[in-house]
């Protein structure tokens, strides 16, 4: 068969283009293959060759869809309001303390020395503390002698000893009378009237029972009306609201004690002069809760005009009396009750029921509507730690039914 002239010249052209390009190459040095007994073990291919996984497409990769992403919603900016700056605060400058430069720990012999030097300091000072006490106590004793020197004169002039403190003005009085139990000063016209409990013919009475101790919550004293006329200074409302309504006790160790005039009446001291009673004025004590309101009732019947006051359980009364004008042996009493400060009352009610005694009833001619009326005597307390009491009688204020 013969070949086609043009397919062999396409055919050499081919062949002269392979010899160019194997002459252009380098040729490439390889090692020498290496016979199976030279291989390493790393080199000798393991029997069972794991499959090569065939790498999925990026796209196939992705197990789940990712979800499309919705673009923000923009929220509207609200708006800024301008924000007011504070002024900023003044910082201080800082003192810087000075570091404490540490002492040096001295030796025991100088704290020993100084120790020694200290004792005779301290015993210097308790020496002069000492004896500025007793320079003191010196001071006070002669100061109290002092005070007490008057008391020498009449000491010599009675031959009696003095209670200390006693006011020099009832001296005279004590040495005189050694039953003295005060005075009382009647504040309307500044007379003080010394009061027994045993007196002479004209002189004042600490009425029996009555004492000068401070927790007996009544007492009575009895003066004469040259003395103080009581009777004109408080007989009526007008009389009442114009007077000091006080008066003051004076001890005999100098205390007093002011009380303010609440009521006013007048009393028989005969019984035959009230149906065989003599109403007790002058009762003394520490009554018991009833015999409190019977009194507190009594005197308000009895006074001769109502100041509003009302005599409580807790209140320390004193009675003063002096001799009635209205008939005799009758007696006009004011009540007084202890206070710091007296708050005069300005204003009076006009009491329309008094309860007169009979005879005086039958010489004003009046209806006595209290003539059946109970005889009260006050029950008072003995013993206030053992709640013992005493019912007293007619007999105990010297009267008789």
């Amino acid at each position: 068969m013969g070949f086609d002239p043009e397919l062999e010249e396409i055919l050499k052209s081919i062949k002269n283009k392979d010899a160019t390009v194997e002459s252009k190459t380098t040729p490439i040095d390889l090692p020498p293959p290496k016979k199976q007994g030279d291989l390493t073990l790393e080199e000798i291919p393991s029997k069972k060759a794991e499959p090569k996984k065939e790498e999925l497409p990026a796209e196939k990769k992705q197990k789940k869809p990712t979800k499309k992403e919705e673009p923000p919603v923009e929220k509207p900016e609200k708006e800024n309001k301008p924000v007011k700056e504070k002024p900023e605060k003044k910082q201080k400058p800082v003192k810087e303390k000075p570091e404490k430069k540490e002492r040096a720990p001295k030796p025991k012999k100088e704290k020993k020395a100084k120790a020694e030097a200290k004792s005779p300091v301290k015993s210097l000072c308790f020496k002069i503390g000492c004896a500025a006490a007793l320079v003191a106590i010196i001071c006070a004793a002669v100061f109290f002698v002092n005070k007490s020197m008057y008391l020498k004169k009449y000491e010599e002039k009675y031959a009696i000893s003095f209670p200390k403190g006693i006011p020099e003005e009832l001296c005279d009085y004590y040495g005189k009378n050694q039953t003295l139990a005060g005075s009382i000063i009647i504040n309307d016209n500044e007379s003080e009237i010394p009061v027994f409990s045993s007196p002479a013919d004209g002189e004042a009475l600490f009425e029996k029972g009555s004492t000068v101790e401070k927790d007996q919550h009544y007492r009575a004293a009895a003066i004469s009306a040259r003395d103080a006329d009581l009777e004109a200074l408080y007989k009526t409302p007008e009389a009442y609201t114009a007077s000091t309504q006080s008066f003051t006790f004076k001890t005999i160790y100098g205390e007093k004690e002011k009380y303010h005039v609440i009521a006013a009446y007048i009393i028989n001291t005969r019984p035959e002069d009230d149906n065989g009673y003599a109403f007790p004025y002058n009762a003394y004590g520490n009554f018991t809760k009833e015999s409190y309101r019977h009194y507190q009732d009594t005197i308000t019947r009895r006074s001769l005009y109502d100041t509003g006051y009302k005599i409580k359980e807790t209140d320390y009364c004193m009675t003063l009396s002096v001799p009635s004008d209205v008939m005799p042996f009758f007696r006009f009493v004011i009540v007084g009750v202890k206070v710091d400060k007296v708050e005069k009352i300005t204003e009076t009610k006009e009491n329309k029921m008094i309860r007169y005694p009979q005879a005086y009833c039958e010489k004003l001619g009046i209806h006595n509507v209290f003539n059946f009326a109970y005889k009260w005597y006050p029950e008072i307390i003995i013993n206030p730690d053992t709640g013992d009491t005493k019912q007293l009688t007619a007999e105990d204020f010297g009267t008789k039914e």
